[in-house]
Formats: C-alpha cells, structure tokens, sequence
C-alpha cells in the first residue's frame, strides 16, 4: 500500500515457502523481507535462498521488522541483510532506501508539479 502511488512493480508472497518459490521464476533487484513470516521467518527463508544460490549477488535484500530494539541492525546484517527498516515503515524511510538500492537506471525521481497557492 506504501508504494502504490510509485512505478515500482512489485509482487508479494505470503510465507517464507511462497518466498522461495517466487526466487525461482524472477531475479528481483531489491526484496522487502519481513522477519515474522509463516512457515519460514525472514532470516531462515534468507538463508535457504542463499544456499540454494536463488538470490543473485546484485540483489538486494532488506529485513522489515517490529524489532526496533538498540543493535537490531547490526544483528540483521550480521545475519545476511543489506539493510533494514523498522515497522512501523514510513513511507518517507522505505523510498530513501528504494533510491539508495535500486539501480540508477530504474529510478526516475519526479518534482511535485503542483502549483503552490
């Protein structure tokens, strides 16, 4: 919903599995992954990814979690992360990585055209 006034294409899975699976049929350039997932948390579902090499070395893959305690992002690096973003996720956050992450060439930044009154 964050994202639906972007360009951004964007598909969902529901589990940790579905995940998986979703890695097999497309190379993503950047992966939004949520800790708590059914079936596989985020960490256990990256790392089955990454050893069944389905997450090419250009992608990006960041934790989106409750976990806002000190040393949380570290700890989400530690574990295979690129990044990490803190829920409640404000949209603010979510596109400042988007640009940070994602590949120049696919990213177009549009000025707000709207005439101030």
């Amino acid at each position: 919903k964050l994202l639906r006034d972007t360009k951004v294409l964007i598909d969902t899975a529901d589990s940790g599995r579905r995940a998986l699976d979703m890695t097999l049929l497309k190379n993503y350039d950047l992966i939004l992954m949520d800790h708590m997932m059914p079936e596989m948390d985020g960490i256990e579902t990256l790392n089955a990814a990454k050893e069944r090499s389905l997450i090419p070395d250009d992608c990006i893959v960041i934790a989106l979690t409750a976990n806002a305690v000190v040393g949380a992002r570290e700890e989400y690096i530690r574990e295979g992360f690129d990044d990490y973003l803190s829920k409640p996720v404000e949209i603010k956050s979510l596109i400042e990585l988007l640009v940070k992450y994602l590949p120049e060439e696919k990213v177009t930044i549009q000025k707000d055209t709207k005439e101030k009154a």
